[in-house]
């Protein structure tokens, strides 16, 4: 599967591609506002800022989203009604926990 991270902070972006990357997960970091994937994406991982900006960076073209949160935090109010959003990860998880969590949210996203 190919994931992309989105967010409108470069940091932010990065931080979460090197927090998938330690949990055995390559994806594309795409800062700033959405454009699409040169290579396509299945899979594209919001970190999370505000309900609009999320809602704004979400892919149309991939199987589904995911959002990423950090400290355990829950997801905005009312971003998971929104129907390209499949379920919340923390990113801040431990390498192990964080990859369980990936792979159970592409599970039930594809079941």
């Amino acid at each position: 599967m190919r994931f992309v991270v989105r967010s409108e902070d470069a940091r932010r972006a990065r931080d979460a591609q090197t927090a998938l990357s330690a949990a055995g997960i390559g994806a594309a970091a795409f800062p700033g506002p959405y454009r699409e994937a040169p290579d396509g994406e299945d899979v594209c991982i919001v970190v999370a800022a505000d309900l609009e900006t999320d809602a704004a960076l979400v892919s149309r073209t991939g199987l589904f989203s995911l959002i990423a949160m950090r400290g355990g935090q829950p997801p905005p109010k009312g971003l998971l009604r929104l129907p390209h959003f499949a379920g919340a990860i923390d990113i801040d998880a431990a390498p192990k926990l964080l990859a369980a969590q990936v792979e159970a949210a592409v599970r039930e996203a594809v079941a």
